[in-house]
């Protein structure tokens, strides 16, 4: 009965926020399949710690676990595809 609770929570206040989890994933990633994977990763995680969430705004809560799983991502060194890194421009003076 409790996980039953858990999951109707969890569906009413984190799951509305699915398309923002997405743009902010491809935002950072740049790839479409990328952030597909980080956000499914990081609704994973949302909802295994789903108890530590105490209320409030679950839009700012879910997109920090993004945020966070996006820069995992990078440092396991994902984003091997040559057009998900953004192209860094520098200029002389």
């Amino acid at each position: 009965m409790v996980e039953k609770n858990k999951l109707t929570r969890f569906e009413e206040q984190i799951l509305p926020h699915l398309n923002a989890a997405y743009n902010l994933a491809r935002w950072l990633l740049r790839h479409n399949q990328d952030a597909e994977d980080v956000v499914q990763e990081a609704y994973l995680r949302a909802f295994k710690f789903f108890d530590s969430f105490h209320g409030g705004d679950g839009r700012s809560w879910l997109l920090t676990i993004v945020r966070n799983a996006c820069f995992t991502h990078f440092s396991n060194g994902g984003c091997s595809r040559p057009s998900s890194r953004p192209v860094l421009y520098w200029t002389t003076i």
